[in-house]
């Protein structure tokens, strides 16, 4: 999903023969500003979401629901763990958001077009500017040097 030195990330698991409906979609996530300085899925990467596999709900012929295509991410922040759903709504040619927090009532979005995705799914998630902060783990201590 993320590479060192790439302007944009790649959703994993979007592959050649998957509905143009869903290479769309995960073009626009990889592509589109979710604030002055990332890409949606730059957001979600920090939120957590390279943790566990995107779920990929894709269209298929005998589908008989225009919610589709979906793209489920799993959320793991400080303060926030649940699933973030981005669904294509081709009738309305928009999409529709979704939070799913673990013991909380989902916020949805419906009718949230392409150039307010990243501002939306920005909003659902990002509560403060942690991320723009270095985090450094110490996992070993430096050995103490003998004195000469």
């Amino acid at each position: 999903m993320y590479h060192l030195g790439e302007q944009a990330s790649k959703i994993p698991g979007i592959t050649a023969d998957a509905s143009q409906y869903l290479q769309d979609m995960a073009e626009q996530l990889a592509n589109l500003p979710a604030d002055s300085r990332r890409r949606i899925t730059q957001v979600l990467i920090d939120a957590g979401a390279w943790k566990k596999p995107v779920q990929i709900f894709d269209v298929t012929e005998d589908a008989d629901t225009h919610l589709l295509p979906k793209l489920v991410f799993h959320i793991e922040q400080e303060n926030q763990k649940g699933t973030l759903s981005v669904t294509l709504d081709r009738a309305a040619d928009a999409y529709v958001v979704a939070l799913e927090e673990d013991g909380k009532e989902p916020v949805i979005r419906e009718d949230c077009y392409f150039d307010d995705l990243g501002s939306v799914i920005n909003e659902f998630i990002v509560h403060n500017d942690d991320w723009l902060k270095d985090r450094v783990e110490i996992i070993k201590k430096a050995a103490k040097k003998k004195a000469s």
